[in-house]
């Protein structure tokens, strides 16, 4: 019992203590006497946040190329990859997610492929030289939107 009693008392003098510290740093501050060093650290963070702001900024992610084909280009007949990121029964879906895309600057087609009596409208997207090129522009997508896609020859 007696233990508890001296281990409280111990944590009032602490608390007392820590109080009477925080009462001296309060009267500085009204003083003023610590008013520059307030200045001081919200400037140093001020500046720590502006050169974060920077650094982000500097390291932004490549935008996609426009499309340097031109708007009526079919694409359906160039040859090389896309990335492929949808396949829909309904051709009106279809084009609204590549208009979706086009208006994000990706150079986005619709093409159709009949299986077993059955249409389907593959959404693509450019039309690369190489299966690296057209990988790269499918993880910016998949990245950016969270769009599962595969790499595929336009041909």
């Amino acid at each position: 019992m007696a233990r508890i009693i001296i281990v409280l008392i111990m944590c009032a003098a602490l608390f007392v203590s820590g109080c009477s510290e925080k009462d001296e740093e309060i009267a500085e501050m009204q003083d003023g006497t610590t008013e520059s060093a307030v200045q001081d650290s919200i400037k140093r963070a001020e500046e720590a946040a502006l050169a974060d702001s920077i650094a982000a900024a500097s390291v932004a992610e490549p935008e996609p190329e426009p499309d340097t084909y031109g708007v009526n280009t079919d694409y359906s007949q160039l040859d090389g990859y896309v990335a492929q990121i949808g396949s829909y029964a309904e051709r009106n879906f279809a084009e609204m997610i590549a208009e979706k895309y086009q208006n994000r600057d990706y150079p986005a087609f619709v093409t159709s492929l009949d299986i077993d009596g059955a249409t389907y409208y593959r959404v693509r997207v450019g039309v690369y030289e190489t299966f690296a090129e057209a990988k790269e522009i499918g993880n910016l997508i998949k990245d950016r939107y969270s769009i599962e896609f595969w790499v595929d020859s336009n041909r």
